[in-house]
């Protein structure tokens, strides 16, 4: 058998060496097919690129794309960095891996990439805008500011500029975010998202006409527009869910600035869409019994219950009372902390405590009827006017009480002033709406006031560092439990003379007690004032509000004079 043979003094032929056209026509291929959305085959002709020159920066950015666009962004991350190790100055390497880490809600990683993607193609608007949107996303609205200024001189889009309302808004500059976001409708006016934006400016602007305006204009380019709030039935299935939440984002915010604009009736319509919002939803109960629509039933019962927090729920219970007079029988379904406090005030009313099924003592009631709580607000008080002439007050142990006057009084005979200065909840959209104890230095130093925690959640080194930083002392009593014996927690409260705090439980519980107290508030930021300088549901509350453009100190020390001229009333309950 014959056999070749390498001629003599000759070289065995190794793998033919691709050649540049072969690899570019390639990589034009996957570039086309990219185009085109055929991600099978831009994968293909990357790989034929690779395997002709392993570690080509080009396809492995191709390859990182079609991981993107199949909805694999880990894999995605893994072609980019491998991109970035071949070739460290392509600014879209950088920028796609960005993108690539946001996916996956690695926003701080994610900003890293933008940075150097701007650091290499300074001139881009788009990158900027990435990075500014990052940066909103890790709580650096001034960055993210400085970011999307700079897209926006490069010539970026509506969304640059609406985003960089949102940074203003976060910054507290509500006239310029308003600037920001009006420019990007202008630009996008059938864009019901800008619509919303700037709708939700508008009101912390406290424009709340104006406010109302865009969002009636965004419900107009709502694709399901007109469309009523369902009552969906628990397990019921809606359609399309997210078209349903963006619609009632819309509804509901703009029912808050209805209620700003003392829109009552109006805006409780727009509120029953607080079961489909984005973001904390009320819980729906799973009972049977069809929703109560405001009749006189005076031969049925009904049962009530709690939607929201604790709070909410203690503001409204208050309302109970008066289904006393429409219903023959009234169970209300509450919290379980709360069953004491509730059944000790309401008369008439049987108090049951809410479990994860409902409690079998249920079954022993004739209850043809149910609605929760906001329902019960929106028929009992659909004006300002069907508040007046009632007045329902919670009643704290009379024993408890005299027992903590007596203990109180060892602190001295000067007034006790309760505080509380945040909710347990400080999430980054909630912190506009609290103080920090530090910014109090002014209240703390009116003399002449013992003053009392009423902080519920665990704050004893923020107490410690007051204590120091002030040189005065805030009494602590940790046998008693804030948060969980809210009905040692009402007695403490009716013992003290003023309490000072922002709008949550404590405010809430000191309210329906009939207690004076005087409330920090972010202006707009509490809907129950209802278009009034007060709160009508709790009547003995004060409001301090804290415009857009001020910080908590300046509000603080309008406390501070208020209560170097306060002296308590101590003849009331």
């Amino acid at each position: 058998m014959l056999t070749s043979m390498s001629k003599p003094g000759g070289r065995a032929k190794g793998p033919a060496q691709p050649t540049e056209p072969q690899v570019d026509a390639l990589r034009q291929a996957a570039l086309a097919a990219l185009t085109s959305g055929d991600l099978a085959a831009t994968a293909r002709s990357a790989r034929q690129v690779l395997d002709l020159l392993p570690g080509d920066h080009r396809a492995l950015h191709l390859l990182g794309l079609v991981d993107f666009l199949s909805g694999n962004p880990a894999g995605a991350e893994a072609w980019l960095r491998r991109a970035i190790e071949g070739c460290h100055d392509v600014a879209a390497y950088h920028d796609h891996l960005g993108t690539a880490l946001t996916a996956q809600g690695r926003w701080r990683d994610a900003t890293l990439a933008y940075r150097q993607a701007v650091h290499l193609s300074p001139s881009s608007a788009d990158i900027h805008y990435n990075l500014g949107s990052a940066l909103l996303n890790v709580g650096e609205p001034q960055g993210a500011a400085s970011a999307l200024e700079t897209s926006v001189a490069l010539g970026g889009s509506a969304a640059v500029h609406a985003n960089l309302g949102t940074a203003y808004l976060l910054l507290r500059r509500v006239d310029h975010a308003i600037l920001a976001i009006s420019r990007a409708v202008e630009m996008q006016p059938d864009s019901l998202p800008f619509r919303f934006n700037l709708a939700n400016a508008l009101r912390e602007a406290s424009r709340h006409s104006e406010a109302v305006h865009q969002y009636d204009e965004a419900l107009a380019r709502s694709p399901i527009r007109g469309v009523r709030p369902p009552h969906a039935a628990p397990g019921q299935r809606l359609p399309d869910p997210g078209a349903i939440r963006e619609l009632a984002d819309v509804h509901y915010n703009r029912a808050l600035a209805l209620f700003f604009s003392g829109r009552i009736a109006e805006a409780w319509e727009g509120y029953e869409w607080r079961w489909h919002k984005s973001g904390k939803v009320p819980t729906r109960r799973p009972f049977a019994q069809p929703w109560w629509n405001g009749e006189d039933l005076s031969d049925q019962g009904i049962l009530v219950w709690g939607e929201q927090g604790v709070g909410d729920e203690i503001e409204l219970a208050i309302l109970v009372p008066e289904l006393t007079t429409r219903f023959r029988q009234v169970v209300l379904e509450c919290d379980p902390r709360l069953v004491t406090l509730f059944a000790r005030s309401f008369a008439g009313v049987h108090v049951v405590p809410r479990e994860a099924l409902p409690p079998p003592e249920l079954g022993a009631h004739d209850l043809q009827w149910q609605a929760p709580l906001g329902r019960v607000a929106k028929l009992l008080r659909p004006t300002l006017e069907a508040f007046a002439g009632h007045r329902t007050l919670l009643h704290a142990d009379e024993r408890q009480v005299i027992a903590w006057r007596q203990r109180l009084s060892t602190l001295g005979d000067a007034p006790r002033v309760g505080v509380a200065w945040r909710s347990k909840d400080m999430s980054e959209d909630r912190l506009p709406y609290y103080s920090s104890l530090e910014q109090w230095q002014q209240v703390f130093a009116v003399p002449g006031i013992v003053f009392v925690n009423l902080q519920y959640d665990e704050c004893s080194a923020e107490l410690a560092q007051a204590e120091t930083r002030f040189g005065t002392r805030i009494h602590a009593f940790p046998d008693l439990d804030l948060m969980n014996d809210l009905d040692g927690a009402a007695a403490l409260t009716a013992a003290l003379d003023l309490i000072i705090t922002p709008p949550t439980t404590v405010a809430v519980m000191a309210g329906v007690l009939g207690r004076p107290t005087w409330q920090l508030t972010k202006k707009n930021g509490c809907w129950e004032t209802l278009g009034t300088d007060a709160l009508p549901f709790l009547s003995s509350i004060r409001i301090f509000n804290r415009d857009w453009n001020e910080g908590w100190e300046a509000v603080l020390a309008r406390v501070a004079q208020a209560l170097r001229s306060w002296r308590p009333d101590r003849a009331k309950p």
